[in-house]
């Protein structure tokens, strides 16, 4: 009787033991005794714990026009012909001709430069989307100040080769009028140097 009684106490004592609020690894038996063990470091994975804030917030507009720029404006400031190229699209890269005509154009050491809030144009059909961005900033060098449109196309699923610069526009302030820069308003292809404001 001592010894089952014993046994008895070691067994609750066991019990209580694996009750214990101690997170372990959980196991699962199914109906063909094939055991599966689930980490305990992934125990909380389906449920989104540890997930809150990993996730980046979409950029705006002014976001990505402003990141579009930013590489614009250094390749034209660093003279960089295959950067600048490289930010064509592919279906007009190859009709961009008068880059080294853009370079000579510019002129000095960026200082700074704003931008206004984009136009977006979008669209979907048949499961497709378009998405392009419209903006005009001005920026100041150490020799001038310039105002610069550009038109890029953000996604084309119809024509993967159109995304990227479409159209890129520049004038001397000293040229220009008093509105905001939109080049001729067409956004023809390629690059577009001296051309006077649409609403002049």
């Amino acid at each position: 009787m001592k010894n089952m009684g014993a046994f008895i106490v070691i067994f609750f004592i066991l019990l209580i033991c694996s009750c214990s609020g101690v997170k372990e690894d959980i196991v699962s038996v199914d109906e063909t005794h094939h055991v599966e063990v689930t980490p305990k470091n992934e125990q909380d994975s389906d449920n989104g714990v540890g997930d809150v804030g990993n996730a980046e917030s979409p950029k705006s507009d002014k976001e990505t026009t402003d990141e579009i720029f930013a590489e614009i404006l250094t390749a034209i400031s660093s003279k960089d012909d295959n950067k600048m190229k490289g930010i064509f699209s592919e279906k007009i890269v190859n009709e961009v001709r008068n880059i080294a005509e853009l370079f000579a154009y510019f002129d000095g050491k960026v200082e700074n430069y704003t931008g206004i809030f984009p136009y977006t144009e979008e669209s979907f059909s048949e499961g497709s989307r378009f998405q392009a961005v419209e903006s005009s900033y001005d920026v100041t060098t150490v020799e001038g100040m310039y105002r610069v449109a550009f038109r890029y196309v953000l996604q084309d699923d119809t024509n993967k080769d159109n995304v990227g610069l479409h159209s890129l526009y520049i004038i001397k302030v000293v040229d220009a009028d008093e509105y905001v820069y939109w080049g001729d308003g067409s956004f023809s292809p390629g690059i577009h140097i001296g051309v006077p404001n649409w609403s002049s």
